[in-house]
């Protein structure tokens, strides 16, 4: 009986946190910045070579702070979350609601991303992260 409401717990637990994330409160996205190596195919040899330069790290962590969005460093660039909104106005995008998950944490990407004149020379690479599988 004991195993049975856990089991029933956990299963609540888990629709509560799936009905959460595609609530689309807010859209989680990573950056990857530009390094010496961009261009290159990468392995255990040069992977350090793909590390951006941590003055290109800062200077994109404080714009895109100044434009709303909780932005944390990480080794090859950023990894941001904002509003629906703040998302669609940085990158010049239209984000529509996605059950089946889409693109990335549940949302479809229409139109192409276009980064900002004023960080586009520090970019490589922007994907909405996708949410681990909850199991």
């Amino acid at each position: 009986m004991f195993l049975l409401i856990i089991t029933l717990i956990s299963c609540t637990l888990f629709q509560e946190v799936r009905a959460m994330q595609q609530t689309q409160e807010h859209v989680r996205f990573d950056v990857i910045l530009k390094s010496s190596a961009s261009g290159k195919d990468p392995t255990l040899d040069n992977i350090e070579e793909f590390f951006p330069e941590s003055e290109h790290i800062e200077i994109c962590r404080l714009w895109f702070k100044q434009q709303g969005v909780a932005v944390y460093a990480t080794d090859f660039g950023l990894s941001g979350e904002t509003s629906q909104a703040i998302f669609e106005k940085i990158f010049k995008v239209k984000l529509i609601p996605s059950k089946s998950g889409g693109e990335g944490n549940g949302w479809i990407v229409e139109g192409t991303l276009q980064v900002p004149p004023s960080i586009a020379d520090y970019i490589d690479q922007v994907t909405l992260t996708v949410l681990p599988e909850l199991f």
